[in-house]
């Protein structure tokens, strides 16, 4: 999605006899704002500080027929008699199209491209040899370049919609001194029922976050696009401004397509399905450290605030039941005399009682250490890839001192992990959520150790634990 600036003429809907000209102006990161040389109100009795919103607002710009959807009136002037200027702030723009009511604004099918999509794919078209030719006793070398486009798209039918990669050539139509030639590639989506603007936000950013978890590294959309792309979709997508990368950065890539390419539709529907629910709390965290810019020990507290979430979301459960605390809870105060708390202690004996119960109350949940216990016997077979049986549970120590320590800043530094070891601490904590979202896709066990094995980033970390473990050791002198 790119910047543009469009002039044009622009006005509610029913009342294009109305029309007022103005600016529309989108910045990708910043978002869209139509600047009008006047304003759509009656000026009997209307003030500068009062704003409205419209549902939508319908323009033309050279020939191009654009609405305006979900539109806030941020700022309004009244300059001299006559003389009004209405500034609003734009959700959405729709290109290509007039709605006349929020009702109407319904998509049966889109189409997204996102950056590093096709590296992502990998199926490559192109085919080229060096030839060596003799025309009238001269011999040149030829090059011959041929695209072949795949006798099939790969498509994918799912519960709420089916999915298509898509394979485009642009090539010129007149050859000069330069030819380009350049295969795209994009997900079309046909939905089973027609969806609202905002769900076609939401389904392109799973898509965006399932591409940016397999290729580590920061993935937008470029273009989205409705009605055999004579509709363009157009919103702010912030996270442009952190895509620092000047080429695709292989070596960060977790899976490829054709780690998934066999039910490709059906993890990217199980994904959709976890992101929207169970595993969301855990996922804004883990996309926020890979995104952000983020202290180190933000980004640790960070992790470990998803690890907790995640496993809270997905395999919570009770180490006492509830009701059984109660009645352990209420032997457990009956047995305290009043009398005895106030002489030895000094202390009213109704507020210690209080805060046992409010600290006992919580007793049931387990601890950050069950958490961390349980998420092992349930992901051993992957993470055992990456950490010996004995490391991790020295690692479930640690990071559970570490944690205390940043987040209450406590006296003692007792075997916490120290700053130089915390960048890969921050790495280990990452793999654990990653193996974690990867099994909630619905890929198998063997499928999951064969995409780890094979990376050389969990290798080197596996290294890196190691020399980890080996300064914790050193330093508690052991």
């Amino acid at each position: 999605m790119q910047e543009f600036e469009w002039n044009g003429i622009w006005w509610l809907p029913g009342n294009k006899d109305k029309h007022i000209a103005g600016t529309l102006k989108f910045h990708p990161v910043e978002g869209a704002r139509l600047e009008l040389t006047g304003t759509f109100r009656n000026l009997a009795g209307l003030r500068s500080n009062d704003f409205y919103d419209d549902d939508i607002i319908l323009g033309e710009i050279f020939g191009k027929i654009v609405t305006l959807y979900k539109c806030h009136e941020c700022i309004f002037n009244i300059n001299a008699p006559g003389f009004t200027g209405s500034t609003y702030s734009i959700e959405y723009i729709i290109t290509g199209t007039h709605f006349a009511k929020k009702e109407e604004i319904l998509f049966k099918s889109i189409t997204v491209r996102t950056n590093y999509l096709e590296e992502w794919i990998n199926l490559i078209g192109f085919r080229s040899a060096i030839r060596e030719q003799e025309i009238k006793g001269q011999k040149y070398r030829t090059l011959d370049v041929m695209y072949v486009h795949p006798p099939s798209e790969p498509s994918y039918k799912t519960e709420k919609f089916d999915i298509t990669i898509k394979f485009n050539l642009s090539a010129p139509w007149q050859i000069t001194k330069k030819v380009t030639l350049e295969q795209s590639n994009s997900l079309k989506l046909d939905f089973h029922e027609a969806v609202t603007v905002e769900k076609v936000k939401d389904f392109t950013f799973y898509i965006q976050n399932f591409l940016s978890l397999a290729t580590g590294t920061t993935i937008y959309p470029l273009s989205i696009t409705a009605a055999e792309n004579r509709i363009d979709i157009i919103y702010p997508v912030p996270l442009q401004k952190f895509d620092n990368q000047k080429q695709f950065p292989y070596s960060n890539v977790f899976f490829f397509f054709h780690d998934v390419s066999d039910n490709f539709g059906t993890y990217l529907c199980n994904w959709m399905d976890k992101m929207s629910d169970k595993i969301k709390p855990s996922y804004e965290l883990y996309f926020a450290v890979r995104q952000l810019p983020m202290y180190t020990n933000f980004q640790f507290l960070s992790l470990m605030q998803a690890i907790e979430a995640y496993h809270r979301k997905t395999k919570d459960y009770e180490v006492i039941p509830k009701q059984k605390l109660k009645k352990i809870i209420k032997i457990f105060l009956r047995n305290l005399s009043d009398e005895e708390i106030q002489e030895k202690f000094d202390i009213n004996p109704e507020e210690l009682k209080q805060k046992f119960r409010d600290n006992l109350n919580l007793s049931y949940q387990p601890t950050l250490k069950d958490r961390l216990e349980g998420i092992w016997h349930d992901y051993k077979f992957a993470l055992e890839l990456v950490f010996s049986e004995e490391g991790y549970k020295n690692f479930i120590k640690k990071v559970k001192n570490t944690r205390d320590y940043y987040t209450h800043y406590l006296e003692t530094k007792k075997e916490i992990i120290e700053k130089r070891d915390l960048a890969t601490c921050i790495y280990l904590l990452l793999f654990i959520l990653e193996v974690c979202f990867l099994s909630e896709t619905g890929l198998t066990e063997e499928r999951i150790r064969k995409i780890i094995s094979r990376n050389e980033n969990f290798k080197q970390l596996k290294v890196k634990v190691s020399q980890m473990f080996k300064n914790m050791t050193e330093i508690n002198g052991i």
